[in-house]
């Protein structure tokens, strides 16, 4: 069934309120303070570890089933993120960043993540799928929606694929507002804030 919502989520662990658990993850992140606050119908698809071309082929297909919304807000995850295909799962799989601890990783994970640090990723590399990444989305949802962007870290240096797009940082937003890893209830108050007040 096609559905209309008024807010459109799709990010990271952030996004999806990880470590929210016990303020109670629904009504403590941002997704949730925004619409409450404006009154607005919402969804939500976020997952926890999701790289940018999980984010943007998620947000696409979103629309490509027959959705649509008022406005999209889009929190890009770090540039280094990447997925690989697994062929024994079938699917694609979502790969921590250069730091992540063993405990993410299923056994067959670790050495696709081992091997692409390695031999193939650098920093012009994740800078380059980054941006790509947000000139894909930007361009797909011009005609569809208004559009409201964050990115997980700090700002991400522009190269020439960079869109002409205001993207917010969570990291600034949030400054010490944390938990282990990510926005306290404090910290997603302050990015419901900031995306309130772009509406």
């Amino acid at each position: 069934m096609n559905m209309h919502t008024d807010l459109f989520f799709c990010g990271d662990s952030v996004t999806y309120g990880m470590e929210l658990e016990p303020f109670g993850r629904e009504e403590k992140r941002f997704s949730e303070l925004v619409a409450k606050e404006k009154n607005l119908t919402y969804v939500n698809i976020s997952k926890s570890g999701a790289c940018n071309d999980w984010i943007v082929k998620r947000a696409v297909n979103f629309f490509r089933e027959g959705n649509t919304c008022e406005t999209a807000i889009i929190q890009f995850s770090a540039e280094e993120r990447w997925s690989f295909y697994d062929p024994k799962k079938k699917d694609f799989l979502n790969i921590g960043g250069k730091k992540t601890t063993d405990n993410f990783f299923t056994p067959h994970m670790r050495p696709a993540h081992s091997a692409y640090y390695k031999y193939i990723y650098t920093h012009e590399l994740a800078i380059e799928n980054y941006w790509k990444n947000v000139f894909f989305l930007d361009q797909y949802l011009k005609d569809k929606c208004k559009t409201i962007y964050l990115t997980l870290g700090y700002p991400v240096e522009k190269n020439s694929w960079a869109p002409d797009v205001e993207i917010g940082s969570v990291k600034l937003l949030c400054g010490n507002s944390r938990l282990v890893g990510h926005p306290s209830p404090r910290g997603h108050q302050r990015i419901a804030d900031y995306i309130i007040s772009r509406l």
